[in-house]
């Protein structure tokens, strides 16, 4: 029996997805150790909670997420409201990271530290010129085509241009190509995928933007809220991500620990837990359509999914409340 959950417009876009989203960066990455049938099962058992926002990109697990995604989705795609990106492309070590990656899920399974060493060595790959970004408008349209084969369907309802350079969204050949596979029905809607408030500001200018995804959290800088403000009133949706900071914010002991001990205050102040409060943060930023949470764990998503539920009974405070008490003045990107 698959469970309701509140669901909300992307912008002004017919699109309704579940106010919490699964993300899947890590979903098939050599990291996580999750197998074809675990990556399918974890998203099986999110749609049966009410989840049907599924946020992926090309690179994730250098195309095995979406892969997953799209045998998850088999049969069933009306149901699901399915984001990609694409911008990374991965250098000529990419064919033998796929043919090492089963060795790693391995050692993984069998070896405590495994995986945060694997997590390092993969957070250094643009560092290390292993993945760096192209928004060439021809590569871009092939990244498309290979996204909608490995996810089986032939259109996506949201794509983003992934971690946009500032040349890339004012790159007006890129923007047209786009528009032009939005026109042939392959793309029902465009996005940008950036942190920066620079390239987010230069996005408003793009016509027919229909959503972008930044991470909204205390730790962000203030100049964030006013831009989020303003794709709020033009009706450009927002996808929240990075709401908990992979769990930095969550204890005082990190270098933010700043924010963290302001999120212990509110606790205290609001009778609900850390992470309440920073779910309550993030769907309570204006625009924001679905807060997205990175796990391959059902029960962290469960956990979240009871927060959320938490939250529908007993309201948090009002967003500007929340944003006064728990952002500081040193917040960071």
């Amino acid at each position: 029996m698959e469970v309701s959950l509140p669901s909300r417009s992307i912008g002004n876009s017919a699109l309704r997805c579940s106010a919490i989203g699964l993300g899947t960066g890590k979903l098939r990455s050599a990291s996580t150790g999750l197998s074809k049938t675990e990556a399918v099962g974890l998203i099986h058992h999110a749609a049966a909670q009410g989840v049907n926002f599924i946020d992926t990109a090309d690179s994730y697990g250098q195309g095995e997420s979406e892969m997953a995604v799209g045998r998850a989705i088999r049969g069933q795609r009306e149901k699901f409201v399915i984001a990609t990106k694409a911008g990374f492309r991965f250098s000529a070590a990419g064919p033998l990271i796929r043919i090492v990656k089963p060795l790693l899920r391995g050692l993984v399974r069998r070896f405590a530290g495994a995986e945060r060493a694997i997590s390092r060595a993969r957070s250094g790959s643009r560092q290390m010129g292993v993945l760096r970004q192209n928004f060439a408008p021809a590569v871009i349209v092939s990244a498309v085509e290979a996204s909608l084969r490995r996810l089986g369907t032939d259109y996506l309802d949201v794509f983003f241009l992934h971690e946009a350079t500032l040349d890339a969204v004012q790159d007006g050949d890129l923007w047209n190509v786009l528009l032009q596979l939005r026109a042939a029905g392959k793309l029902r809607h465009l996005g940008i995928s950036s942190n920066e408030p620079a390239v987010l500001d230069a996005s408003l200018a793009l016509p027919d933007l229909g959503a972008i995804e930044t991470a909204v959290n205390p730790a962000r800088p203030a100049d964030l809220w006013p831009l989020l403000e303003k794709f709020s009133a033009r009706g450009i949706g927002v996808i929240a991500n990075q709401i908990y900071r992979g769990g930095r914010l969550l204890a005082e002991h990190t270098e933010e620990k700043s924010v963290a001990r302001r999120v212990q205050i509110a606790v205290q102040d609001h009778g609900l837990t850390p992470r309440q409060i920073l779910l309550a943060f993030a769907l309570g930023a204006p625009g924001v359509a679905s807060a997205l949470v990175g796990t391959t764990k059902p029960v962290h998503l469960d956990e979240n999914l009871a927060d959320l539920r938490v939250l529908a009974e007993r309201p948090a405070p009002d967003w500007a409340t929340l944003r006064k008490s728990l952002q500081t003045v040193n917040s960071i990107a």
